[in-house]
């Protein structure tokens, strides 16, 4: 009872500053709150799954596990960034581990589709390829990101993103215009700078659509329970892919403002994630000889 002024002192301290910060979104900052609640308690309830793992489903215990650990720390510290660093125009320590943070998601994510539809325990050594393509994926991001490397090699990529013959994305800043801001690491788009949520957006949909077409080889390999859980998988992977690229068409096509776009985003993901967790639970607790039945 004693520590409520003390977190009410705290919280009308935060929103206070946040109240003088332009662009900032303190309804995003709920919703991240509220996803990364999910997401620990999602953690929670996975890591109670250990007495049901076998040596086949080890590498998907241990890989989804950090999966959401990760999500669920970086949905916290999106609470911090959506109060009081909306719209970066720089780098700072805590935008660089937000990047890292929304980056193991999309790292991991294609190990998790493939652990969870092998027929033996898929473990580095006797599976090294994927493991080696996460490593090498990992650190090639971690030093764009670190050194917030030039990306549009030398200016050849576009700068306008046509989503229709009549809207483009032209680099602007879609949160921080109203608010006399040019350009930020967060909603400029297109942006090619390693550091930039654009970089770190374009990762999700690759990871997303390799995600896809391990799944999709799962449907077509496995039987019985494994392809339905499988095919579950793979619509809901889809359907993130689509949630990710609808961020843009919100902005140009329809002309959302940030709050409402990162509404549509957080509600869609926190559905998403939760369908994906329970199908992946099911793919734990799948017999041996289910999971060879592929």
């Amino acid at each position: 009872m004693a520590s409520a002024p003390v977190i009410q002192l705290l919280l009308d301290e935060v929103m206070g500053r946040a109240a003088a910060v332009p662009g900032s979104r303190p309804g995003s900052a709920i919703q991240d709150l509220v996803l990364s609640i999910e997401l620990g308690v999602f953690f929670l309830v996975w890591l109670r799954e250990w007495k049901r793992v076998t040596p086949r489903s080890l590498p998907l215990f241990v890989i989804y596990a950090a999966n959401l650990l990760g999500a669920a720390l970086w949905c916290a510290l999106g609470v911090y960034i959506h109060l009081l660093e909306p719209v970066p125009t720089e780098r700072s320590s805590t935008w660089l581990a937000f990047m890292a943070l929304g980056a193991v998601t999309p790292v991991i994510f294609p190990l998790v589709s493939f652990t969870a539809f092998s027929r033996e325990a898929p473990t580095p050594r006797k599976a090294p390829l994927p493991y080696a393509v996460a490593a090498v994926t990992a650190a090639g991001y971690a030093l764009v990101l670190a050194t917030g490397a030039d990306l549009s090699l030398g200016g050849m990529l576009p700068k306008e993103l046509w989503l229709t013959p009549w809207h483009a994305a032209d680099g602007r800043s879609y949160g921080g215009e109203a608010h006399g801001v040019t350009f930020d690491l967060m909603s400029s788009y297109p942006c090619y700078r390693g550091d930039s949520m654009f970089v770190m957006s374009s990762l999700f949909l690759v990871s997303n659509m390799v995600s896809v077409v391990v799944l999709h080889s799962a449907t077509l390999r496995c039987k019985g329970p494994a392809k339905t859980a499988a095919w579950r998988l793979r619509l809901g992977v889809f359907a993130m892919l689509g949630n990710c690229i609808s961020i843009l068409y919100l902005l140009v096509v329809f002309g959302l403002g940030m709050n409402r776009v990162f509404d549509v985003f957080h509600a869609l993901q926190g559905l998403n994630m939760a369908a994906c967790f329970f199908e992946l639970r099911s793919c734990l607790r799948m017999s041996d000889s289910d999971a060879k039945s592929a």
